[in-house]
């Protein structure tokens, strides 16, 4: 099990490691576990351990370039990266995505990160993997589901082979797979990181954010590819959490609450004041929207590659696309109006708490097999989105963390904050994880 990057970055700066030697025991692990894993599409072995020598010649002569040197990345293979084009789990698409860098990629470079290889993710970033792509397997429970498109960043963090990887979120796609593999998945503010040379699901949805197994990790990714000033702190808290007790009782399963009432009584015994509250009017009504707002936006990205290969597509993204022509521009207004009101209410609520704590998903992590035989029903679609879907179209920023084990599998719980203010969200999580040592269990494979 690779260490955590705080961990590797100390350890460099003493000389107790060399991230030469790292590398060479993260590239070891993923083609040990790759496999029967699949995490990974590529695996940049000779450009990973070049950049790893220059960073353990960089750290010998005492050339400091940012708090990522020598760290393994792995990006998911929607970013761009000069090492090989991307294909954004598609079978055509490497074609056409030139092999550069995305600009969050650059920045990772520029703060010395080694980029080590590509993750495995659903097609073109939607909801399921295309047929001739092995799916990623969950490291905690293999017949379970592992999230949806940021699968692959999922189980190449929880499973050791990395300490940090990139996710991208339109839906949910950095929280599901967080909740699932035991681990600190961060939703940015919208914006706050660059997409330029990201492939896109929906543009006014995508964000792009760090996943790790910890929340210093996680934070200190997100400062470089946000771009953070490294003085910049969170604002002082006020030791307030904002729970709809409500809507939770109305829509989340037994085992949820149950998961989710142990995560408040621990915040409460931290000295955080728990407020009850009422999540803004559409939240059910952008989840349940989704979909059309996605199809659309997918459909224009797609366009000019849909006359040459629609062969290509698998049959749910082919549906997607298809979708695309039935939604109707009274449709899109009302769930764009439900955006606004949505998002308005939010800032509203937030100006009195230091972040919102809600679950991921309303239910328990699902087997593989009860996952696809949901995936064609629209209601409950709609109702795995109800915590995730309403954050993206908000723009508000979202940090999963693990929030224990329901019948061995893991779960999640989200801290939604204010926009622009991503810091507060890692300095609550920061009291909790100390409290719970989230980091100190690993799956089977670790």
């Amino acid at each position: 099990m690779i260490e955590t990057a705080q961990t590797l970055a100390a350890k460099y700066r003493s000389g107790e490691l060399s991230p030469l030697a790292v590398v060479d025991d993260c590239l070891q692990r993923i083609d040990s576990l790759n496999p029967q894993l699949h995490a990974f599409v590529r695996v940049f072995h000779h450009t990973a351990r070049a950049a790893a020598e220059r960073a353990s010649a960089d750290f010998a002569s005492g050339r400091e370039l940012g708090p990522l040197q020598g760290i393994p990345v792995a990006i998911k293979d929607l970013a761009t990266t000069i090492e090989a084009p991307s294909a954004a789990g598609t079978t055509f698409l490497q074609d056409y995505l030139g092999a550069e860098d995305a600009q969050l990629v650059k920045l990772l470079r520029q703060q010395g990160a080694v980029i080590i290889g590509k993750t495995t993710m659903t097609e073109g970033a939607f909801s399921v993997h295309h047929p001739a792509i092995a799916a990623p397997v969950n490291p905690w429970a293999p017949d379970h589901w592992t999230g949806v498109s940021s699968s692959g960043s999922g189980v190449a963090v929880a499973s050791g082979m990395v300490p940090l990887a990139l996710g991208s979120d339109t839906g949910g796609s950095i929280r599901f797979p967080s909740a699932c593999n035991h681990l600190v998945g961060h939703m940015p503010s919208f914006g706050a990181v660059s997409v330029a040379g990201c492939f896109a699901l929906a543009p006014s949805l995508d964000h792009m954010g760090p996943m790790a197994r910890c929340v210093d990790d996680s934070e200190q990714m997100y400062r470089v590819m946000a771009q953070v000033n490294p003085a910049a702190t969170a604002a002082p808290l006020t030791h307030r959490l904002g729970v709809d007790f409500a809507r939770m009782e109305q829509i989340c399963e037994l085992p949820v609450r149950e998961l989710m009432m142990r995560v408040i009584g621990d915040y409460r015994q931290l000295g955080f004041e728990i407020v009850d509250i009422h999540l803004p009017p559409g939240q059910s009504q952008l989840a349940g929207g989704w979909v059309q707002t996605v199809a659309v936006e997918t459909a224009r990205v797609h366009a000019p590659y849909q006359a040459k290969h629609a062969a290509d597509y698998g049959p749910v993204f082919s549906f997607l696309l298809s979708l695309a022509a039935q939604v109707n521009a009274d449709t899109l207004a009302a769930i764009e109006a439900a955006r606004v009101d949505f998002s308005t209410g939010l800032d509203t609520l937030l100006g009195g708490v230091d972040a919102i704590l809600c679950p991921v998903m309303p239910g328990p992590v699902l087997s593989n097999e009860a996952m696809s035989l949901r995936a064609p029903d629209p209601v409950e679609i709609a109702r795995t989105l109800e915590y995730t879907a309403p954050f993206d179209y908000s723009g508000h920023p979202a940090l999963t963390l693990p929030a224990g084990f329901i019948d061995a599998v893991p779960n999640g719980y989200q801290l939604v904050g204010r926009k622009g203010d991503d810091l507060t969200l890692f300095e609550v999580a920061r009291q909790h994880e100390a409290q719970q040592r989230w980091v100190d269990r690993r799956p089977p494979t670790g």
